[in-house]
């Protein structure tokens, strides 16, 4: 096979693909792929790798942009459980985005939303004394739990009082339930059409060998939630894939220019892109670039959206078109 793949905290996928439950594992976080030009050394280290799990040793250094594309998933767009108006056509923005500025992009890093159904923001998590489960958008707060809502595993009553309560003193937001979406191995876990084919093609092009697509997976704890590509909301102890990703901020860094868009812009692309910045220094803020046209808020969240682009342009952050003329 012309593909290599090179490990950071990471396992072997197929492409840019998502990944097979099956290839599921404690450590496995991101994986990067290179175009089949490149003439980067394979190397092998056994460690505790599965014969699949086959590591390249060598980490690429990007003079230009890395377009970071968040959660581009089928379940966030037209068909899907949790469908983001105006996802559809900002994918095809971010299509033709990559197509046009394929020469003075080094690396794509495409986030996946990534759960199982025993999600602690999914209701089959929760039950009422009635063991009724807890409807879709229903926020549940630290006082609920035992009185309003518990956890069907009882085992699991301790951790959900602290952990909401930890929600809350964060100040982010409070636990909300969610629609079932982005579950492994299902359709709605993949990578959007539209995008999937640009980003196959900057990855094959036989003009541009040296390029890279790299997938990040989030969400795959059930304890805690990971709107944040970086860090879970509630980091939990004993699984680092919750805590802080430094070897995606490392990656980031390496470009001059990190370019953010894809879903949501009131969630996933927010607080990635807070996370980001907060790891940023002393790198300039302008040098992150947001496509405000290829992102669009949850209904009902479009004035955390609007908040999350005041913020950031506040914080020096540079906020485009797609379509505006980009120096990168």
């Amino acid at each position: 096979s012309k593909l290599k793949t090179s490990q950071f905290r990471i396992g072997f996928v197929n492409r840019v693909k998502v990944p097979r439950a099956s290839q599921e594992s404690t450590s496995i976080n991101m994986s990067c792929f290179y175009g089949p030009g490149s003439k980067k050394k394979k190397t092998v280290d056994e460690g505790n790798l599965t014969p699949r799990d086959v590591q390249v040793n060598v980490e690429p250094s990007y003079d230009d942009a890395c377009l970071l594309i968040i959660d581009p998933q089928n379940d966030f767009h037209t068909g899907g459980s949790l469908a983001v108006s105006g996802a559809d056509e900002d994918a095809l923005r971010i299509s033709s985005f990559i197509n046009t500025h394929s020469e003075r992009i080094g690396s794509i890093v495409i986030t996946l939303d990534s759960h199982n159904r025993e999600h602690i923001a999914h209701s089959h998590y929760w039950e009422n004394s009635e063991e009724n489960e807890p409807p879709p958008f229903t926020q549940i707060l630290s006082t609920d739990i035992g009185s309003k809502w518990r956890p069907k595993n009882e085992a699991n009553l301790p951790h959900a009082l602290e952990y909401t309560k930890a929600l809350e003193k964060k100040g982010r937001f409070t636990l909300t339930i969610w629609p079932d979406h982005c579950i492994i191995g299902t359709k709605g876990h993949e990578v959007v059409p539209p995008i999937l084919e640009a980003t196959e093609k900057f990855l094959w092009s036989a003009v541009y060998p040296f390029k890279s697509v790299v997938s990040v997976k989030k969400g795959m704890n059930n304890l805690t939630e990971m709107y944040s590509a970086v860090e879970a909301e509630v980091p939990i102890p004993d699984d680092p894939r919750t805590s802080c990703n430094k070897q995606l901020i490392a990656h980031l860094k390496k470009s001059k220019k990190v370019i953010i868009c894809g879903q949501a812009l009131s969630h996933c692309v927010n607080y990635t892109t807070r996370d980001v910045l907060q790891h940023w220094a002393p790198r300039n803020p302008a040098d992150l670039i947001i496509l405000s046209d290829c992102a669009s808020s949850v209904t009902g969240f479009e004035a955390d959206g609007q908040k999350f682009l005041n913020d950031m342009a506040a914080a020096g952050v540079t906020i485009r078109r797609s379509t505006e003329i980009l120096e990168i």
